[in-house]
């Protein structure tokens, strides 16, 4: 199997936020959801003692206030976090944007580009995982993964891809 494709800055990130999902799961996907939680909670509270006209505020409330509304914000923005990362580390890695080759077959993958030619077995990577946009080859450890655009491959050449994929590799 040979493959030609290129990844774009929004496929990258696609990608590392799926591979956040995989890793993280539940709490990846809470998270955001538990600091609106509380936010919503304290505006709340705030709006009611407005209208019983109850200062909500003593003397040491304000640091509390700001604490208590820093680390429900913290968690709401975590997605945006992530992929701000996610873009910085693509526009610092030129490779990444680079047109590369793959092909695949009994002794491994063999990456091409115009800066970099490389062979790996496939006891590099331990799983590959699929959504709607990529396939994630993961490497050891949970902590690399190499993207495969959809959006380049003809229906023939993803089912060719995940065929030679899961010959080899357990699927995430």
């Amino acid at each position: 199997m040979q493959i030609s494709c290129q990844t774009s800055e929004d496929d990258f990130v696609r990608a590392g936020l799926f591979m956040l999902r995989k890793k993280g799961g539940f709490l990846v996907r809470v998270m955001p959801w538990i600091g609106a939680g509380v936010l919503l909670a304290m505006f709340v509270i705030l709006v009611r003692d407005a209208i019983t006209h109850e200062s909500p505020f003593t003397s040491d409330s304000p640091t509390q206030l700001g604490l208590g509304v820093a680390l429900p914000l913290l968690l709401v923005l975590l997605p945006a976090t992530f992929r701000r990362a996610l873009r910085r580390q693509y526009r610092n890695n030129p490779m990444l944007s680079e047109a590369r080759t793959l092909q695949a077959d009994f002794s491994g993958l063999h990456f091409r580009s115009a800066s970099s030619s490389t062979d790996q077995t496939w006891s590099n990577y331990v799983a590959y995982a699929e959504d709607a946009s990529s396939f994630l080859l993961i490497q050891q450890g949970n902590l690399l993964f190499v993207p495969i655009p959809k959006r380049q491959l003809t229906p023939a050449q993803a089912d060719e891809v995940r065929s030679v994929f899961e010959t080899y590799l357990p699927r995430k």
